[in-house]
């Protein structure tokens, strides 16, 4: 994306952004349709997702991921694990946990 940044700007007159939220927990997944039949997500894992993305452009951060989900991987080299605190997201109870994800430079 960076590499084609230049010719997407002249191109369509805009930088490309792009924001990625990760998070885990369990989803329902179903069809639905009678004629055109699509597949489901759907739940509070999803949803919170979908505020991990609001998260990113409220922050400015292009990867966000809860501590729920870092809590049960390890982190790969070349990724840096910054602790963002606890923020509140819209339409949560509770604050959530998150983490900015960073390539190093040492990639």
């Amino acid at each position: 994306m960076a590499a084609l940044g230049p010719s997407y700007e002249r191109e369509f007159g805009q930088q490309v952004e792009v924001r990625a939220a990760l998070h885990c927990g369990p989803v329902v997944v179903g069809e639905m349709g009678s004629f055109k039949k699509e597949i489901a997500l759907i739940g509070d894992t999803l949803n919170t997702t979908a505020r991990l993305v609001d998260a990113c452009r409220e922050t400015g951060e292009p990867v966000i991921a809860s501590a729920a989900l870092l809590e049960q991987l390890v982190v790969p080299t070349g990724i840096a694990a910054r602790a963002l605190g606890p923020i509140r997201l819209h339409g949560k109870k509770s604050a959530v946990e998150l983490v900015a994800l960073q390539a190093t430079s040492g990639r």
